[in-house]
């Protein structure tokens, strides 16, 4: 959809004497939904329509996968690195897997809400159950103090800042907004604050907002074999695509479009249409598949009679002792805090049913 709107948006600068209705009216009312693992339909804008020098545009594939297969996701997986070193990330990952209280502050709003839907996906075969607000709006302030787990996304302004420290530049002006957020919003002890502009990670200790000093702990948490495959091919993709903390402008990266600036250091220019999407998703796909392991070889099927109870506990539904006996011993400690969360009931709910 967001190609597509591009395409539109082309035309829309065009000299094109179709009306931009024609073009909307015939995707709403004529391109019938794609059945779930079904077949994808091919969407294609006659680029005559536009000029008869125009060259002509990519055709669009609209598909809706199956309910097993990696979420429907429209962004190129490169939010999260543009913004955090390989080792921020996952220690970001790791908080997420606890289901922990996750505040992401960032100047820019594109690069806040993709940075989150980026890192929501790459939970897969999870899926976040807790709350989850890419931008929180004033009148929604109270969803900090919710219980269990949520990610939400703070919008780094000038209204926000405050006047006392508008001389600041970058990194400092949010490291020290972050520092008096607890004036500012009812956080919670033991709330994270990710910043994206310095990145870096803050803990709320139910007085000040300090630069978190367990990071090493938490890393450690993960598995470390699995930790360190990963780890190496995020490393890969950074090095060979030139991408990581403060070395883009995180600023300009706020449009509606996501197009991509050319500063002046960006040479050779590179192409993000070219970025290893697959490759990121795949990491982690490949992570979760260690630590999960054959999980749903513990599953305990529910009756066969329509009659009877349905309701059942955890672990009525799941042989716990059975599968962390059966786990890896490296994977033990972050499976122990995973069955805790929402995130991996509903996933047994799932494959249950």
């Amino acid at each position: 959809m967001r190609r597509y709107l591009r395409q539109l948006y082309s035309i829309s600068l065009s000299s094109s004497i179709c009306p931009l209705e024609h073009f909307i009216g015939a995707v709403v009312g004529q391109v019938p939904i794609p059945v779930e693992g079904g077949r994808p339909f091919q969407l294609v804008l006659d680029a005559a329509l536009i000029s008869s020098t125009s060259r002509p545009m990519a055709s669009i594939t609209y598909d809706v996968p199956s309910e097993r297969f990696f979420p429907i996701m429209d962004l190129d997986f490169a939010g999260p690195l543009r913004c955090f070193s390989v080792d921020v990330l996952l220690c970001v990952y790791a908080l997420m897997l606890r289901e922990a209280k996750i505040v992401f502050v960032s100047h820019s709003n594109a690069l806040l809400t993709e940075t989150m839907e980026t890192l929501r996906m790459l939970l897969f075969p999870l899926q976040w159950a807790s709350c989850f607000v890419s931008r929180l709006p004033p009148t929604l302030i109270g969803l900090l103090q919710a219980p269990g787990g949520f990610m939400v996304g703070i919008h780094l302004d000038d209204s926000l800042v405050g006047k006392q420290i508008h001389t600041a530049q970058g990194p400092e002006i949010s490291k020290k907004y972050i520092q008096s957020m607890h004036l500012q919003y009812p956080l919670l002890k033991g709330t994270y604050v990710i910043d994206l502009v310095s990145n870096s990670i803050h803990q709320f200790n139910g007085k000040y907002v300090e630069p978190c000093t367990n990071l090493e702990s938490i890393a450690k948490s993960l598995p470390s074999a699995p930790k360190l495959r990963l780890r190496a091919r995020l490393l890969k993709i950074t090095d060979d695509f030139r991408i990581g903390p403060q070395l883009d402008e995180l600023e300009e990266i706020d449009s509606a479009f996501d197009f991509q600036s050319q500063s002046m250091s960006d040479y050779p220019p590179r192409d993000w249409t070219k970025f290893p999407t697959l490759t990121v998703r795949d990491a982690f796909m490949s992570f979760m598949a260690d630590l999960l392991g054959d999980y749903t070889a513990f599953i305990i099927p529910p009756v066969e009679d329509l009659s009877a109870d349905t309701y059942r506990t955890f672990r009525e539904e799941f042989m716990v002792d059975e599968y962390m006996n059966h786990a890896d011993v490296h994977c033990r400690p972050v499976l122990e805090l995973l069955m805790e969360t929402q995130m991996f009931s509903v996933l047994l709910q799932s494959r249950s049913e």
